[in-house]
């Protein structure tokens, strides 16, 4: 069932311009400000993400798919697994219902989440192909370096940090945004007290 202590109700004035933050309910934490919402945005998607690569990792590290589109495809597979997770913990958690339906959202979610997978791809094989391998072989101690980790590993988490602050800027603005035309009401305060 959907909370809904943030969406229109049939009492709700048509000419509220502004919507207040919602409170403290059973749906979870709700909406807060900018800056306690990036934190919380990173802090499950830095869950997600590590869905995101121990999924990636077991394909391209234990089953052994590091090779071509092997790699792609283990990278976006792990991009697919953190983003069902990251959908679930930020709608409850972060940026709480928008007044438009959660298949709405979802279907919103999964644009942003596509566009995020192509840059992960994308940049995760550059990385991997050009990017790093040149970085240790020319910027440290003339080239007898080696990574710490695998070049793959080390590709496949760079873009995943990278991509969470486009992420979180398109799921704010679009997946959750609340939309011109839907203004939602002030929330119900389960204590009444006023805010």
């Amino acid at each position: 069932m959907l909370h809904s202590s943030c969406c229109p109700t049939q009492n709700a004035p048509a000419t509220r311009k502004r919507r207040r933050p919602c409170v403290l309910t059973s749906r979870g934490l709700g909406r807060v400000q900018l800056t306690g919402q990036l934190t919380m945005f990173l802090a499950l998607s830095g869950f997600a993400a590590a869905c995101n690569f121990f999924t990636g990792y077991f394909f391209y590290s234990t089953l052994g798919f590091a090779k071509g589109w092997g790699y792609t495809i283990s990278v976006a597979l792990g991009f697919s697994v953190g983003m069902l997770v990251s959908f679930m913990l930020n709608r409850q958690y972060t940026f709480g219902p928008s007044c438009r339906g959660i298949i709405d959202e979802f279907r919103r979610f999964v644009i942003v989440s596509l566009g995020g997978l192509l840059l992960t791809a994308a940049l995760a094989s550059l990385l991997c192909d050009i990017a790093v391998p040149w970085v240790f072989a020319n910027a440290f101690n003339g080239g007898n370096v080696t990574p710490p980790v695998k070049v793959e590993t080390l590709s496949h988490l760079l873009s995943i940090a990278v991509v969470a602050f486009y992420s979180f800027a398109a799921h704010k603005t679009f997946s959750f945004a609340q939309g011109a035309r839907k203004q939602c009401s002030p929330p119900i305060n389960p204590i009444g007290v006023e805010r």
